[in-house]
């Protein structure tokens, strides 16, 4: 997955990504009939660590366990999978105590064939905090 002979890792978008690229990412992975309910944490974990101006993330397999709550091969198995199915692209690191290098893919970007919705940033339905109308929706 090496671009040339930079030993940088080849992206799947341009280098810069947006907040609401993120949410639309997390949104698409917890749609995602796919992936196990420890593995969608495992990603939603990573997607904090992606660097918005450069579209990387490099957290180590400890600190994503310990952010997720679940195990070292849980971490690894939803890695596997998150790059599978074209969430990210992955540089494995050489040697102990070095991270990997993930890269951010717009999700959907390298997946056409999910089984997950497509989902715009402000396609979301509004969420209304208030018991009042919620119970105005609802037949007696």
């Amino acid at each position: 997955m090496m671009s040339g002979s930079t030993g940088k890792i080849q992206h799947c978008i341009n280098l810069i990504i947006q907040y609401s690229d993120k949410a639309v990412w997390i949104s698409k992975l917890c749609r995602d009939h796919n992936f196990s309910a420890s593995e969608k944490v495992v990603g939603i974990a990573l997607c904090h660590y992606f660097n918005t101006k450069t579209g990387d993330a490099w957290p180590s397999i400890s600190r994503l366990e310990e952010d997720a709550g679940t195990s070292r091969r849980t971490v690894i198995r939803a890695l596997k999978k998150l790059e599978q199915a074209g969430y990210l692209k992955a540089q494995r690191a050489r040697g102990r105590g070095q991270s990997n290098l993930y890269a951010f893919c717009h999700a959907g970007e390298e997946k056409s064939d999910s089984r997950a919705p497509e989902v715009a940033p402000n396609s979301l339905p509004e969420h209304r905090c208030s018991d009042k109308e919620d119970q105005k929706s609802v037949p007696k």
